[in-house]
């Protein structure tokens, strides 16, 4: 039977990091399978870009935002008008959309924990079997509310989930042992990124891509980069709040090498694969928390993919995935191992380990291979 899926949650569609990425491939993965696949958002959150309201996203998927804008207004009064009538008609949407004679599927980003339970209501409601794809797990740390209803009672609100890490299948196999699950890993579009040429002006870099939430991991970079002897520059490609980025910037100013490091934001898409492909070593600090250890970081599938050396440590999902063959990887997360990886990576012969990094990546990430996991759980949980 075919499988018509709707796929809700996520805002702004089809602008946003790794969540929207995440949701993108999915979403060509299943039409790439067969199914019919729809993204439903609830509303925009761009100021900048005039997206339709309706439409074919890179000609292959459709979406549909139940707002009458699809874009942020930088008005008050018709931003919140604009939330509203979209909260009040997307269920008229995903009425509209329930086909007769097929598998209905509400498929789910991660979402506030009563987001998550209105979604449930809705799925019993209108007849929908509800999946949650879950790429981390939150406040283990900070303890807040929200995240701690989520983690607690979610796998009780769906009928399956769709987890990225070994770490998120125990945490929630262990509260709902019966729990129908699919692991699915980072995504990413091998033969699109094989597409993307290199940069041809810029040499002997290695670079960092990261939101400008993960401080921490961004300081912890600058500082290992900083130890190394070996002459190099350091690119950070930051995206996120400006006043965040202004701390990176202050930090830079403040480092050894301040002098050997650029920043840059907000580029096109197609110009960072460029500048992975170009980079004498992509770099991806792995903070040794639980939080680390549950997620599964979007931009490792994208490395692999370029055929660029990958720099990490061994800590969660990656070592299921990546060995001295295909990686540098430091044992733990500290800067001088890192930078010791750093130095290794820009004296040794990398030609083999990139190229067992790609075949990693279309084995294992490609979007038209995770798709089918998800459509076999979506058999499984229409079954019952």
């Amino acid at each position: 039977m075919k499988q018509n899926i709707i796929y809700v949650g996520s805002l702004g569609f089809p602008y946003g990091l790794a969540t929207i990425q995440r949701q993108i491939l999915i979403t060509r993965g299943l039409i790439h399978s067969g199914a019919n696949c729809r993204v439903i958002t609830r509303y925009g959150t761009e100021a900048n870009k005039r997206v339709l309201r309706k439409g074919n996203y890179e000609n292959i998927i459709p979406y549909e935002c139940a707002a009458p804008k699809a874009y942020r207004s930088e008005r008050f009064i018709t931003r919140n008008v604009n939330k509203f009538i979209g909260t009040l008609n997307e269920p008229r949407l995903l009425a509209h959309y329930k086909k007769k004679g097929q598998i209905n599927v509400m498929l789910g980003v991660r979402s506030p924990f009563f987001t998550t339970l209105y979604y449930r209501i809705l799925s019993l409601i209108l007849g929908y079997k509800y999946i949650i794809d879950v790429n981390e797990l939150l406040g283990m740390e900070n303890k807040v509310l929200n995240h701690r209803l989520f983690n607690t009672f979610s796998s009780y609100l769906c009928d399956g989930m769709i987890l990225i890490s070994d770490y998120l299948i125990n945490f929630y196999k262990n509260k709902k042992p019966s729990l129908k699950f699919a692991k699915v890993p980072i995504i990413c579009d091998v033969n699109y990124i094989d597409s993307i040429k290199p940069i041809t002006n810029e040499q002997n870099f290695i670079l960092y891509c990261s939101s400008a939430s993960y401080l921490e991991s961004i300081f912890f970079v600058i500082d290992s980069f900083c130890i190394t002897k070996d002459k190099v520059s350091l690119k950070l490609i930051i995206s996120g709040k400006q006043e965040s980025i202004q701390k990176v910037r202050i930090y830079v100013e403040k480092s050894s090498k301040a002098n050997l490091i650029t920043i840059e934001s907000n580029i096109p898409y197609s110009l960072l694969i460029s500048y992975y492909k170009n980079a004498n070593a992509l770099l991806i600090p792995l903070p040794e928390t639980v939080q680390h250890k549950a997620r599964f970081p979007h931009k490792i599938g994208e490395y692999a993919a370029c055929k660029s050396p990958i720099i990490s440590n061994k800590w969660g999902e990656i070592s299921n995935y990546l060995d001295e063959k295909s990686a540098f990887l430091a044992k733990h997360y500290n800067t001088e191992e890192f930078a010791e990886q750093i130095s290794k990576c820009l004296n040794t012969d990398t030609n083999s380990l990139v190229q067992n990094a790609q075949k990693v990546a279309a084995n294992e990430f490609d979007f038209k291979i995770v798709s089918k996991k998800i459509i076999t759980l979506i058999n499984r949980i229409s079954k019952n």
